[in-house]
């Protein structure tokens, strides 16, 4: 990769988003300028506790390097040099990226112990440096297949994938256009309310591409009204944006919508495919056959759609793994009744790079979005706690589950899918975490000692 595709990808706005640690929650306060000339106020919580940063952006030169000083915030002194060194031949362009940080703690060599500075800086960079490298790849891969710049209308665009999505695709030169609830305060946002029925896409223009994945948590006890919740939530909005699209003078290319492996039921370690039929009973099976049948005016429209089956999504910010990471550090978590369900889980970035590869991929109809290798509940528990090196030997009974949860605990937890992503393996799509440990070191911030 080229310096300068090196420089351009730090100086998107969005790369503040993809390399924060997801350990260490960022919150943008304020932002001004650019990384040349700026600023920059963060809320960053790390442990529990929250800190405010002011980050000032001078005296870089443009493509070469930039350099952020802190004006306010939790050390005496900070410099941080980002600096993009070209390679020696130029096909195939290489680069490096130095990151130079002269800084100085609070109470001198006893805050940096305390605070455990170096340790920190050293997980936060080796995730940094790896994300960078890997989205810059997935870029080049993008432009190497003859893609150019997209605009993309995206839902959900304030979850947890969401955010994510959008800052990958944004550090990429793509546009988003998001689809709010509320009058649109810019012209990245566009309004709708799926409940009444009503889209504008009037003032979006043109569009290459759509991203649907809006819709209420399952992970609540299941009530009757509930339950209805959920079923609209996801069949009123699928419906309604695929009309909308459909009727589209210029139709967009391909539709992908979020599903979800509950499409498969419960059926132990039977291997499941995106050809395998549905499952025969539950809850969780018939939202995912009325969530994929609202996509078909967009297919009868001629849109390539996606049906996306989603499995667990690995984020520290969020999710079952964030959920579970407390309990495991305290050194009081273990597996879920039996612990022999099958857990279909992905890392959040190879989720990010299945979605952007499936805009521009020759694939349509049910995609399976997992990893290549599922796992256990109990291999799953195990794996947590072999990256943060915590026990998880005392069990979740299936009887406390039932009872806490009801419907949902038996639907979601005590029983799992064994599903694999052949749809996407035999289409060429390379996953970047095919085993569990290292997508878990990644997200975790705990990367294998070397040698």
């Amino acid at each position: 990769m080229s310096a300068a595709a090196l420089a351009h990808y730090h100086e998107q706005p969005a790369a503040l988003e993809r390399l924060a640690p997801p350990w260490e929650t960022m919150t943008v306060l304020e932002r001004s300028g650019d990384c040349y000339e700026g600023r920059v106020v963060l809320q960053v919580k790390a442990g529990g506790i929250a800190t405010r940063w002011e980050a000032l952006h001078t005296g870089g030169r443009r493509g070469e390097f930039f350099v952020d000083r802190q004006g306010k915030g939790p050390f005496v002194s900070w410099e941080h040099t980002h600096r993009f060194i070209p390679g020696p031949d130029p096909e195939p362009a290489t680069s490096e990226l130095e990151d130079t940080i002269v800084w100085k703690a609070p109470l001198g060599a006893l805050g940096a112990a305390v605070g455990n500075v170096e340790g920190r800086l050293e997980r936060g960079f080796t995730f940094r440096h790896a994300r960078t490298a890997e989205d810059l790849r997935r870029h080049d891969a993008h432009i190497k297949a003859g893609g150019g710049p997209m605009r993309v209308l995206l839902s959900g665009a304030s979850g947890l994938v969401g955010r994510q999505l959008i800052a990958f695709l944004a550090s990429g030169g793509h546009t988003v256009i998001q689809l709010v609830r509320r009058k649109p305060r810019h012209a990245g946002e566009a309004e709708w309310d799926p409940a009444n029925g009503r889209i504008d896409l009037a003032p979006v223009g043109p569009i290459d591409a759509v991203v649907h994945l809006s819709g209420e948590s399952v992970s609540k006890r299941w009530t009757p009204e509930r339950k209805a919740e959920i079923i609209a939530s996801r069949e009123q909005s699928t419906r309604l944006l695929a009309g909308a699209i459909a009727a589209l003078p210029q139709r967009p290319a391909v539709f992908v919508s979020a599903s979800a492996v509950g499409w498969y039921g419960s059926r132990g370690d039977e291997v499941l495919t995106e050809q395998s039929a549905p499952g025969a009973e539950g809850f969780l099976p018939e939202v995912c056959r009325r969530w994929e049948a609202a996509t078909q005016a967009a297919r009868d429209a001629g849109i390539r759609t996606v049906n996306l089956r989603i499995g667990v999504v690995l984020s520290a910010r969020g999710g079952a793994l964030a959920e579970l990471l407390t309990p495991v550090l305290a050194g009081v978590a273990g597996p879920v009744g039996s612990g022999a369900q099958m857990f279909p889980w992905i890392a959040m970035d190879d989720l990010v790079y299945l979605i952007h590869w499936l805009l521009t991929a020759a694939v349509a109809g049910p995609v399976n979005a997992t990893a290549p290798n599922p796992v256990s509940n109990r291999d799953f528990m195990r794996g947590i706690g072999r990256v943060v090196g915590r026990p998880t030997i005392l069990p979740l009974p299936a009887f406390a589950v039932q009872t806490l949860f009801g419907d949902m605990g038996r639907e979601v937890l005590l029983e799992g899918q064994n599903a694999v992503p052949a749809v996407a393996l035999a289409s060429g799509f390379r996953f970047t975490f095919p085993t569990l440990e290292d997508a878990l070191r990644h997200e975790l911030g705990h990367p294998r000692s070397t040698p």
